[in-house]
């Protein structure tokens, strides 16, 4: 009867802990949450006042977000008219993008 009791409280014990993580996590989920939230509204804001740099600025932001984790080669010949971005060309799906002034 002593064992039971004291499985019991074990379980008790781990189920009151794995309550108190899972809501610590939904805690600060909710805290990222409502910062994202935050800071889009003086995105939103510059957006309709000045639409032309808010869509510049989202631009550069998503390009800045696609240099994060692939490989990227500057393609860059001498005598060419431009640069070549390609990005993991060893892959089947290259994506290559030509800038040229």
């Amino acid at each position: 009867e002593s064992r039971a009791i004291e499985m019991v409280t074990d379980a008790r014990g781990r189920h009151a802990e794995s309550v108190a993580v899972a809501e610590g996590d939904a805690s600060a989920r909710i805290r990222v949450a409502e910062g994202l939230a935050e800071s889009f509204v003086p995105q939103a804001e510059t957006l309709s006042q000045q639409p032309e740099i808010g869509r510049y600025r989202l631009r550069l932001e998503a390009i800045e977000r696609s240099f994060a984790s692939p490989r990227k080669y500057l393609n860059t010949v001498p005598g060419s008219q431009g640069v070549d971005l390609w990005i993991d060309p060893e892959k089947e799906d290259v994506i290559k993008f030509n800038y040229r002034e």
